[in-house]
């Protein structure tokens, strides 16, 4: 059977057990937040929420709660002030008074609320997800592949820059036979000529 909860300002209130919650753990009304209630206060919110929207009178009240006994003029007033107390109710918001009327409760109808919002769902799944051994062995291994080629392309960056500069800063070969244009003719190696054929990219030499 669904528990029949309803929000009394800021308190969450268990009309089956006469629990009275002033806090949420995860969308559900905490058991350690419990506020106590004396069972005429239980019996002063059943009666206000039973008759809800009507006022109950002083005397229907007093009936209900004290179920025809005698008591001080007093007594329901104070009970009324002892549960807005436990109910938060500093500005009377929730039990409200009709002067020369009665009582009127003020309330909803909780209907719950998510758990957790998309952010934290994501979370619990991942969270659920990793405990089992496979996966967590899938993503170790998949982790430690990126790990490796991340590894990998940065030594081929470095390794690409460093002949880049190897080539730039190298210093040209001092032999070379230029004819009056500045193209490259032939080559001296040691104490021998070499012909350039640049259209055939061609050395002949004669050793």
């Amino acid at each position: 059977m669904s528990r029949q909860i309803f929000t009394l300002g800021q308190r969450y209130w268990d009309a089956q057990t006469g629990s009275l919650y002033s806090g949420l753990v995860e969308g559900i009304p905490d058991e350690n937040t419990t506020v106590k209630l004396t069972n005429k206060q239980q019996l002063l919110l059943k009666a206000l929420m039973e008759a809800h929207p009507n006022i109950l009178s002083y005397e229907e009240l007093t009936r209900e709660v004290w179920l025809g006994r005698v008591m001080s003029p007093e007594s329901l007033p104070q009970l009324i002030n002892r549960t807005r107390t436990a109910l938060g109710d500093s500005d009377k918001g929730i039990i409200v008074n009709h002067p020369g009327s009665g009582y009127e409760l003020k309330f909803q109808q909780w209907r719950g609320e998510k758990s957790a919002d998309s952010s934290k769902t994501t979370a619990s799944w991942l969270y659920q997800l990793a405990q089992h051994k496979s996966v967590r062995f899938g993503v170790i291994g998949l982790l430690s592949f990126v790990t490796c080629l991340n590894s990998y392309l940065l030594y081929n960056s470095v390794e690409s820059e460093r002949k880049f500069l190897k080539v730039i800063q190298s210093t040209p070969y001092p032999y070379v036979i230029k004819d009056e244009n500045g193209r490259v003719t032939a080559i001296n190696i040691g104490d021998y000529r070499c012909d350039y054929e640049k259209a055939q990219r061609l050395l002949k030499c004669n050793f």
